[in-house]
């Protein structure tokens, strides 16, 4: 009701009575000079005005109480949404009034305590007591703060509550009761400290206001406290959504009006007026896009009577244009006819919630160093892929990706730089596919790629012939360049495999087939890589038995000096004597002792056994043989090889003339600059060192003036030709005629017929190696041959 219409009714209401007395007044002079006619017409003049002046005071005071009933209403609404319970008892301790919240929460109807139950059911009379007994200690104004005592409810459950005591004034026709103000503090202490603050403020206004109020008129006193409770329901609306950082809302579908708080609106950047104006386009403005259809159905589903209530979490716009998460909750509202006429709920920010969610999953399905998904993802991934896979029959692959030498990467230049690279490498590898494949990183330097939905055999080939084709530039890694490439392997479901793991293990199967075929290539899985794999790993099982029951042995194959025909060393090649599959040569077992890391315990046994084997030599007086024994380039790779090699030979107690490492071209060109550190280590020691197999690889003999060696040895297939007057003669005649002008001895190895023999000679090699001149022996003919041989 607007204030003035309000005082221009008052204004009328006092005229009329005021005419209505003077008309009585204006009749009693009357009488004493009229007759029976004057005196009818002014009494009922008088009447009618008088009657008048309170039809005009009651209608007033209907409107006004009529607006209290609808503002205590909204108040209500606003305390049980802020969950405070509210129970008012008189000095007997019987329950004249409680909110609906405590209601809810005790679980009885209001009529079956108004009047019906003692406080002392639900607290017990000893609570009362000493309730009772502190606020009559002291005046009508005294107050129990943060009073903690639990209420049993209907069917018998405690609820621990916090509350707030205090006398209740009585109006002209009530009496005096106390009333409790309480929140639930089993499930929210925090939200408990914040609106018993509230409800503090609370008192000391209501006192406030209590205090100013003066002596009027028994209607014009009704309007006053009327106005004051209206007041006091407003702000207590105000401060309880302040406190708990609760924001209420209220949606009027019938008067199509949104009420949102002024302090949620300006952080909205809009006017209340102006969401008003377009309700529909605000809600499609703020809210998230991806929230939008969401909030569509549940606004269907109650407008329809599907479910009372709303329950969701959306992101929703703000001025700053950035976005905060919400969690939406209320209900619908309907009339008397069970009409959907409006909405009203709360709206709580839950965004640092939220992000931390995210940061877990993150840290669960993310790879932290690439960004890219991580096993988690791509097992859930491909797992749901099978299922959807199986009912429509479909075809699905996976790539799975491996670096080839990554380790000497990061052995070299160190894990920061690799970690770099990893990160180049999966960027490379998402560039070249579409954005509906999944690209994960496995861990170390594997990479999978989830290829679902295909098409044909094509579309997986046409994938990996575009991530290998970005394999063909340097990568550029601070001050560093790389060339890099990948092997990979391909596996098809439901072809290749009938689940998830079987898939990705087959997939992986298939990578290492195609290390095994010189990296750089991708194969598809098939079923006899799965039979050499169970090969192969037969075969390193039983590689980590041999050093333990002593079933590896060494030979030694003689080297011939040319200018003397006589023998200047030997070579030692170590054998396996498996059982019951006879004796194998290092051709069929040292790879795959490389790559499962036996080679490190392997070398260091060939090492000992060799210095073990010059041991013996010394003590028959010869001295001046040299003994080789080969060096792999995961040997070669361990920080501390040259130290390890070093110990041994000072442990063994022989001199460091007597050994030659001998090393491939490949292996020396992998990691060339530490390699070469370590070579010098070696060579300082003492140690010579031969390069193997010179002539496959891809070094220079210019660029063997720079390598701490004093021997190259010419591999075996330029040797087999060499009898003949051709290109591979030619050839070798230029690398011995070189070496030596560098200073460095040759070795030709794989001699097996004197006409190769007798061409060695003529293009003056220093040393030969071959059946021709001698099988490999085993360790004592070794010797005795030596014994013979400087006789």
């Amino acid at each position: 009701m607007n204030p003035k219409n309000q005082s221009c009714r008052w204004m009328l209401a006092i005229l009329l009575f005021i005419a209505g007395s003077g008309s009585y007044l204006v009749l009693l002079r009357t009488l004493k000079g009229n007759a029976g006619g004057i005196w009818n017409s002014w009494l009922i003049a008088a009447l009618v005005c008088l009657a008048l002046g309170l039809a005009a005071l009651s209608l007033s005071n209907r409107e006004l109480r009529k607006r209290l009933s609808n503002v205590e209403k909204l108040s209500n609404s606003a305390i049980d949404a802020a969950e405070i319970i509210i129970i008012q008892f008189d000095r007997d301790g019987r329950i004249v009034d409680l909110n609906q919240f405590a209601e809810m929460k005790l679980k009885y109807e209001k009529s079956a305590l108004v009047g019906v139950k003692s406080i002392a059911d639900l607290i017990g009379g000893d609570i009362l007591a000493r309730i009772t007994a502190a606020l009559q200690s002291g005046s009508l104004d005294r107050t129990i703060h943060n009073y903690e005592f639990p209420l049993r409810g209907r069917s018998g459950q405690v609820i621990n509550a916090l509350w707030n005591i205090h006398w209740v004034r009585g109006g002209l026709n009530t009496p005096d009761c106390i009333e409790i103000m309480g929140l639930d503090i089993t499930e929210r202490a925090e939200s408990e400290r914040r609106l018993l603050e509230n409800h503090r403020e609370l008192i000391r206004l209501y006192k406030d206001l209590a205090h100013s109020k003066q002596k009027l008129d028994q209607q014009y006193n009704e309007l006053r406290i009327t106005q004051e409770q209206l007041a006091v329901s407003e702000e207590r609306s105000r401060l309880a959504q302040e406190g708990s950082k609760v924001i209420v809302w209220d949606w009027d579908i019938v008067a199509k009006h949104l009420y949102l708080p002024p302090a949620f609106c300006a952080a909205l950047g809009r006017e209340l007026a102006e969401i008003n104006a377009d309700i529909q386009s605000f809600l499609e403005q703020v809210i998230h896009s991806d929230d939008r259809q969401r909030f569509d159905e549940l606004y269907r589903i109650n407008l329809h009577r599907k479910k009372p209530e709303i329950y969701f979490e959306s992101r929703v716009r703000l001025r700053d244009g950035n976005y905060k998460w919400f969690l939406v909750r209320g209900g619908a509202v309907r009339n008397e006819r069970r009409r959907f006429v409006r909405l009203t709920g709360t709206l709580t920010d839950i965004t640092e919630r939220k992000t931390q969610e995210d940061i877990i999953h993150r840290l669960a399905y993310y790879d932290l160093l690439t960004g890219l998904p991580n096993r988690t993802m791509l097992l859930e991934r491909l797992t749901l892929a099978v299922h959807k896979l199986q009912d429509p029959p479909g075809e699905m692959a996976i790539v799975f990706i491996d670096i080839d030498n990554f380790k000497n990467i990061n052995d070299s230049y160190g894990h920061s730089v690799g970690d770099q690279l990893l990160v180049e490498v999966g960027r490379r590898i998402l560039s070249a596919l579409d954005r509906e494949y999944l690209v994960a990183r496995l861990g170390g330097d594997e990479f999978v790629v989830l290829l679902e939905d295909l098409q044909d055999g094509l579309s997986v080939q046409r994938c990996a012939d575009r991530i290998m084709a970005q394999f063909g530039n340097f990568f550029k890694i601070g001050r560093h360049s790389f060339f890099v490439t990948v092997s990979m392997g391909i596996a098809v479901f439901p072809d290749h495999a009938d689940s998830a793991e079987q898939l990705l293990k087959n997939a992986d199967i298939a990578m290492y087939q195609a290390k095994a075929a010189g990296k750089r290539s991708y194969f598809l899985y098939n079923h006899a890589m799965n039979e050499r794999i169970l090969e192969q790993t037969t075969l390193e099982n039983g590689l980590r038995q041999a050093l333990q029951n002593q079933e590896f042995f060494l030979e030694y194959q003689p080297q011939t000096d040319l200018r003397t025909n006589r023998i200047s060393g030997f070579e030692a090649l170590i054998r396996w004597r498996r059982p019951e599959y006879g004796v194998m040569p290092p051709l069929k077992f040292i790879r795959i002792a490389e790559e499962s890391g036996l080679i490190h315990e392997i070398g260091i046994w060939v090492l000992e056994n060799v210095c073990q084997f010059i041991k013996t030599l010394h003590r028959a007086g010869l001295r001046h043989f040299l003994v080789s024994l080969n060096v792999s380039a995961v040997q070669l790779r361990r920080e501390n090889f040259a130290g390890a090699v070093r110990e041994i030979i000072a442990r063994e107690g022989i001199l460091p003339e007597n050994i030659c490492i001998e090393i491939t071209e490949t292996v020396l060109m992998e990691s060339l600059e530490e390699n070469i550190e370590k070579l010098k280590t070696l060579a300082d020691l003492g140690i010579t060192v031969c390069l193997d197999d010179f002539g496959t690889g891809y070094s220079s003999l210019n660029y063997l003036k720079q390598l701490p060696i004093q021997i190259v040895k010419i591999d075996r297939s330029f040797i087999a030709d060499i009898s003949a007057d051709n290109t591979s003669s030619q050839l070798v005649a230029s690398i011995i005629e070189l070496a030596h002008k560098i200073g460095l001895t040759v070795v030709a190895e794989g001699v097996e017929t004197e006409e190769q023999l007798a061409s060695l000679g003529r293009h003056q090699c220093d040393i030969a190696q071959g059946f021709l001149l001698g099988r490999p022996l085993p360790e004592q003919t070794a010797r005795e041959i030596a014994a013979a041989n400087l006789a």
